[in-house]
C-alpha cells in the first residue's frame, strides 16, 4: 500500500492514470459495445425485399418482416420532407412463437436522408406506423441491418474522460491533498463543458438557432444584424437553419457522422437570416463569434467552425466563473456549487446569451464580496473594474441591471472618506444608467417584441401594469405560486430540448446547494442592512426580467406571465444562497470533507447528464 501511494505521489502519476483510463475505455468499446459483432455470424445486409406497406385506419404500416436475426441497428432512406409523427416498434418471438414487442418509440421529424434506429436484440419483425399520409406517399429505400463492427469515438472519449477524472480525484482524496475549489472547478468544467459542446445536437439548448445567427453574423463583422443585411453563409445551410426543431436528430453515432452533410458545403453565398435575439446588444456573442471567425481563418469546414464557437463559449464562461470562485473567499463553496449546476454548464456550451449573463453575474457578486472584505481601500481602478462587471452582466440582457445595487454592500469605511464613498457609488450607478439607456434605445430600434404571437402589445401591457398595479401583483403571485418547483427544476436540471434529469437528481440538486450553503457558515456574515440591499437586488432582477416577458411575450392583461423559465433565475441564485448564510445553519464537518462531497455531487450530476445525452443521441 505504501509503494502504491508513493507511485501516486509522483509528479507524472496522472499520465499513468490517463493511459489506464484510455485502455479500459478501449476494452469497453471493442469487447463491450461491439460484443454483437463477435457473437453473431450475421454481419448485416440489405432487407428491402422484406418491406411491406399496408394502410390501416388512416395510417400506413410499414413492416420489415421475417428478419429473424439479431439486429444491432436498422437504417433506411425516404424522401419525405415534411414533419411526421411515427411510431416505431420492433418485435421478437416468445416461447409459443408469438410476436411480442421488444422496443417501442415515438418519433417526430422530417424523414429526409438516412434514418437509424437502435434495436440491440433478436428481432422477428420491425414496424413503422406513419400518420397523416397515404400508402402511395411512402417508400423506404436502402433498408439495411447493421451488425458490423463500429468504433464510436464520442462514447470512447467520454468513457475515457469519466474514468480518468474519477481516478484523478480518487488519487487526490487518497493522498489527502487539499482541494482548491477554484482549480477543481477548472479541472471538472473544462473537459465536461467541451463534451456538452460536442454532444448536444444543434438547436437543443434553448433558442440556440436565434443566438447562433447573431454569433455567425459577428464572425462576419456584422455586429448589429440590421434587417436584410446579408453575410456569407455556406451553400445548402437552409436544410439546417430552416428545420431546426422539426428534423430527425442524430439517434446513433452513424447518423451523427452522416448529419454533417446538412451543415452546408465549403462554398459560400450571401444570405440573410433573422433572429429573435436581434434586440440584444452584441457583447454576449463576441466570444462564440470569435471561435467561428478563427475557424474561417483556419479554413475549417463549417461544422468545425460551429463547434469551435461553442467551445470558445465554454472556455470563456469557465474562466470567468473560475475567477468568481477564486475571489469569493469563504463563500467559495457557494460559487463552486452554482458554477457546477448542470444548466449553467449546458448553456455555456451552446450559443446563448445566458452564458455571458450567468458568468458575469457570478463575477459581479464575487467581486463585490472581495472588495467588501479586502483590507485595502477601494480606489477608482477598483470601482472601474466592479462597474464594468455590472455592465457586462446586463448589456446583452437588460433585465439584470438591478445587479448594480450590489454596490451598496460596500461599507463606507472601505473608501478614503464618506464623500468618496458617495461619489464612487452614485457615479457607478450613473454609468449603469447610461448602459441601461443604451440597451433600451438599441432594443427599441431593433424591435423589442420579436415573437409573432397574437394579443401582444407592449404599450398597452405597460399601461395595464401602471394603471392596475394590484392586479399585476396578483399576476406575479399566481406565476410563482403555481410553478415554484418547476422554476427550480428549470434552473438546475432542465436541459432544453434534451429533457430533464429526473426526480432523483432534482432532489440531489437541493442537497448539493444546501450542502454548499451549510458548509459556508464560517464566512463573514452580512448585516441586516446588507441583506436588505441583497434582497432588493434579487427582487429587482426577478421583477424586471419577469416584467419584460409580460410586456413582450404575454397577451395584454393575462393572468400569468408566459414564457418565464427557471434559467432566468440563475443570475440571482448565488445571492439567494448568500441571504441564508448563518452560523445557526451549519454543517459541522471538516472543510476538506465538505469540499470532497461537493466535488462528488458535482461530478456525479454531470457524468449522469452526459451519459443521458450519449444514450439519447449517440448510443
Amino acid at each position: 500500500m505504501d509503494l502504491f501511494k508513493r507511485n501516486l505521489e509522483k509528479r507524472y502519476a496522472w499520465v499513468f492514470l490517463l493511459v489506464f483510463a484510455l485502455s479500459i475505455a478501449l476494452l469497453l468499446e471493442i469487447f463491450g459495445y461491439n460484443g454483437h459483432y463477435f457473437q453473431n455470424e450475421f454481419k448485416g445486409s440489405e432487407v428491402e425485399e422484406n418491406v411491406r406497406y399496408e394502410e390501416v385506419n388512416g395510417q400506413v404500416n410499414v413492416t420489415v418482416s421475417d428478419i429473424n436475426k439479431y439486429v444491432h441497428e436498422l437504417s433506411f432512406q425516404t424522401s419525405l420532407d415534411w414533419e411526421l409523427n411515427v411510431s416505431f416498434v420492433s418485435y421478437g418471438v416468445d416461447e409459443s412463437d408469438q410476436a411480442t414487442p421488444i422496443r417501442e418509440e415515438q418519433l417526430s421529424g422530417n424523414f429526409d436522408g438516412d434514418v437509424y434506429f437502435r434495436i440491440h436484440d433478436y428481432v422477428k419483425d420491425i414496424r413503422l406506423v406513419f400518420g397523416g399520409i397515404s400508402v402511395d406517399e411512402i417508400r423506404l429505400q436502402n433498408v439495411y441491418v447493421h451488425n458490423e463492427f463500429s468504433f464510436n469515438f464520442i462514447r470512447y472519449a467520454l468513457y475515457s474522460c469519466v474514468i480518468f477524472l474519477g481516478l484523478f480525484f480518487a488519487k487526490k482524496i487518497l493522498l489527502k491533498e487539499k482541494l482548491d475549489l477554484a482549480i477543481t472547478f477548472l479541472q471538472l468544467a473544462i473537459p465536461l463543458g467541451i463534451f456538452y459542446a460536442i454532444m448536444t445536437p444543434f438547436g437543443y439548448s434553448m433558442d440556440e438557432k436565434e443566438h447562433f445567427v447573431r454569433s455567425y453574423n459577428i464572425a462576419q463583422g456584422n455586429f448589429f444584424l440590421d434587417e436584410g443585411e446579408e453575410v456569407l453563409w455556406p451553400s445548402g445551410i437552409q436544410t439546417l437553419m430552416g428545420n431546426t426543431y422539426g428534423r430527425m436528430i442524430p439517434s446513433t453515432y452513424r447518423s451523427f457522422l452522416e448529419s454533417f452533410q446538412d451543415w452546408g458545403t465549403d462554398s459560400y453565398e450571401l444570405a440573410y437570416y433573422s433572429s429573435t435575439a436581434e434586440p440584444y446588444l452584441f457583447f454576449a456573442y463576441v466570444v462564440s463569434g470569435s471561435g467561428i471567425f478563427l475557424g474561417r481563418v483556419l479554413n475549417l469546414p463549417f461544422w468545425a467552425q460551429f463547434y469551435l464557437g461553442r467551445i470558445f463559449n465554454v472556455l470563456f464562461s469557465v474562466l470567468i466563473i473560475f475567477w468568481a470562485i477564486k475571489l469569493s473567499g469563504k463563500y467559495q463553496k457557494i460559487f463552486f456549487a452554482v458554477g457546477l449546476i448542470p444548466v449553467v454548464l449546458f448553456q455555456a456550451a451552446s450559443y446563448s446569451a445566458d452564458m455571458f449573463t450567468n458568468a458575469f453575474a457570478l463575477l459581479s457578486i464575487s467581486l463585490t464580496l472581495f472588495y467588501r472584505e479586502r483590507k485595502q481601500r477601494i480606489g477608482l481602478k477598483d470601482m472601474a473594474i466592479l462597474t464594468t462587471s455590472y455592465l457586462l452582466t446586463f448589456l446583452s440582457k437588460i433585465a439584470y441591471f438591478p445587479i448594480a445595487l450590489l454596490v451598496f454592500l460596500l461599507p463606507k469605511e472601505q473608501f478614503e472618506s464618506k464623500k468618496t464613498s458617495w461619489v464612487f457609488k452614485w457615479g457607478s450607478l450613473f454609468i449603469v444608467f447610461l448602459g441601461v439607456l443604451w440597451c433600451f434605445l438599441y432594443a427599441q430600434a431593433h424591435g423589442i417584441v420579436q415573437w409573432a404571437s397574437t394579443g401582444i402589445n407592449a404599450k398597452e401591457q405597460v399601461l395595464f401594469i401602471l394603471t392596475q398595479p394590484i392586479q399585476y401583483l396578483k399576476v406575479l403571485w399566481t406565476t410563482f405560486n403555481s410553478g415554484l418547483l418547476g422554476l427550480f427544476s428549470g434552473a438546475t436540471i432542465l436541459l432544453g430540448y434534451c429533457g430533464d434529469l429526473g426526480n432523483i437528481n432534482f432532489f440531489l440538486m437541493f442537497i448539493f446547494l444546501i450542502l454548499a450553503l451549510a458548509s459556508s457558515y464560517q464566512a463573514h456574515h452580512l448585516k441586516l442592512k446588507d441583506k436588505f440591499w441583497l434582497f432588493l437586488c434579487i427582487a429587482g432582477c426577478v421583477l424586471v426580467s419577469i416584467t419584460s416577458l409580460y410586456v413582450t411575450f404575454t397577451p395584454v392583461g393575462n393572468s400569468t406571465v408566459l414564457g418565464y423559465q427557471g434559467r432566468y433565475l440563475l443570475p440571482v441564485l448565488a445571492m439567494v444562497l448568500l441571504l441564508f448564510v448563518s452560523s445557526k445553519f451549519r454543517l459541522e464537518l471538516k472543510e476538506s470533507t465538505c469540499s470532497i462531497l461537493l466535488v462528488l455531487f458535482g461530478g456525479y450530476i454531470h457524468f449522469y447528464t452526459l451519459f443521458m445525452i450519449l444514450r439519447l443521441f449517440y448510443g
